[in-house]
């Protein structure tokens, strides 16, 4: 006697129940996945800020110590740089700055260049980096050199306590991006529940020079 076996389908429950299982794997799956993007593109930025502070720091060690923009910087056109546009520019201009393409930023998902970055005249949506005049070598490891654009602004010395956070920051309230006169990168967590930045050094620890150093922005 032959028997035939057939082949017994899903019910509808029971395709609810893998539709609904893998609805929920996605929804733990998505966050986790756009969390790991995000801190691969906070790290290119880290990257990239701190490639554009040692061409900085180069400049400085052939100067005298003095970072562009200071009173001392021998090249007059880096001197009392009003807008960060102008400093890069010249930095472009003396090939000091050889790629143009560390200045963009990966926050947001895209880089804020949309344009050629070969040329020697970049523009403000060219830069995703707001810079502190005045500086040298010799002043507090801890102060700002560079940070994310549009996260602070104001005066250095406001990096000696909690600061809000800026409305025009590139990274929202994610955190930023800060390169410091000691030599380091980093990315700075925001407090989500103050919306504050936690404090970059001591005010007893820096001079009263130090802390009146102006943040230029676009």
């Amino acid at each position: 006697m032959k028997y035939s076996l057939k082949k017994r389908g899903f019910t509808l429950i029971e395709l609810l129940v893998v539709i609904t299982i893998i609805g929920l794997l996605a929804g733990l799956a998505v966050p986790a996945i756009n969390g790991a993007l995000d801190k691969a593109k906070q790290a290119g930025d880290v990257a990239n800020v701190r490639q554009v502070g040692l061409i900085f720091f180069t400049i400085a060690n052939d100067d005298s110590g003095s970072f562009p923009g200071h009173p001392s910087d021998p090249i007059e056109e880096r001197r009392d740089v009003q807008e960060t546009v102008t400093l890069f520019n010249s930095i472009l201009k003396n090939k000091e700055l050889t790629a143009p393409k560390i200045l963009v930023s990966q926050a947001g998902g895209t880089t804020v260049y949309t344009g050629s970055l070969s040329q020697a005249n970049l523009l403000p949506g060219n830069i995703a980096w707001d810079y502190v005049t005045k500086l040298t070598t010799t002043d507090a490891g801890s102060l700002p050199l560079l940070i994310t654009k549009g996260a602070v602004t104001g005066d250095a010395s406001l990096f000696g306590s909690e600061m809000t956070l800026g409305v025009n920051n590139l990274w929202k309230k994610k955190g930023m991006v800060v390169y410091s006169v000691g030599n380091s990168a980093s990315w700075l967590k925001i407090n989500n529940t103050t919306n504050k930045i936690p404090k970059l050094f001591d005010p007893t620890d820096v001079t009263d020079v130090e802390t009146k150093l102006i943040i230029t922005t676009k």
